[in-house]
């Protein structure tokens, strides 16, 4: 879901920005071309992501300590993320596919030495990260998102406990499977804000390229809008897991 996500994301964006570069220009330009550079930049994120994990796979092997493994892991991600930010590629599906390399085509016992190392640092880039998202949330234009707020928290939620519905029941799972799955995904986090905060970026530099403030309120709405839904599913979606996990009769089993 997080791949489909970042493709969704970009064919969007490509669709925004060729209505607001005809909106600043005035000149009617055609939708498809846009969608060829969203296309190009998944294409080539998926190359290089691939390309990068089969040589990092063939490094990690050779080597022995956490602080190796540490150091290795780092530099990847500031290779592979350097690259797609020099080559327009998305940071978040390239490392992706880094990762998934490493995972699915390797022994579990070398993976654990892989990512034993980072456990320790972890707690604090995710706490970074939320800050770097709240930081940009300005309560002054929560007025301003009213019904599209509404209706993004409510098509979310209906989306998720709708479509893990109808996938429980085509993929024949246990009834407690079906009646609680939906309940356990609402939380909104991490890939969300991050697509937002690229987003933001994105026509932020657009606006400045056509002279077009609304661009950069495009990017900033977009930002607004997900952080702040993301604060009301992270408030409702661990009390709703354990609601889940309640009702499936999964609490205390351990």
């Amino acid at each position: 879901d997080v791949g489909l996500a970042i493709i969704i994301c970009g064919v969007a964006a490509g669709c925004a920005r060729s209505l607001l570069t005809a909106e600043a220009t005035g000149e009617a330009e055609s939708i498809l071309p846009a969608l060829v550079e969203p296309c190009r930049e998944v294409m080539l994120s998926l190359v290089v992501g691939g390309v990068i994990g089969v040589v990092f796979c063939q490094i990690v092997r050779r080597l022995q300590s956490p602080a190796e493994y540490f150091a290795v892991v780092f530099g990847t991600i500031a290779l592979v993320s350097g690259l797609s930010m020099r080559w327009h590629l998305s940071i978040i599906l390239t490392n992706m596919i880094v990762g998934f390399i490493l995972v699915n085509t390797r022994r579990e016992s070398l993976v654990n030495h892989v990512t034993a190392p980072l456990t320790n640092v972890m707690p604090l880039m995710f706490i970074l990260f939320f800050c770097l998202a709240g930081a940009h949330l300005e309560i002054g234009a929560l007025p301003s998102l009213g019904f599209v707020g509404l209706v993004y928290i409510a098509g979310r939620t209906i989306g998720l406990l709708l479509g893990a519905r109808i996938g429980s029941a085509l993929g024949n799972v246990q009834e407690v499977v079906k009646k609680n799955v939906g309940l356990g995904i609402l939380s909104q986090a991490g890939v969300a804000i991050g697509l937002a905060l690229i987003l933001n970026q994105e026509f932020g530099e657009l606006a400045v390229e056509l002279d077009f403030p609304r661009a950069a309120a495009v990017g900033a709405s977009v930002l607004t809008t997900v952080t702040a839904t993301s604060i009301f599913f992270e408030t409702i979606g661990p009390i709703c897991t354990k609601i889940a996990l309640t009702r499936a009769g999964e609490v205390g089993k351990a």
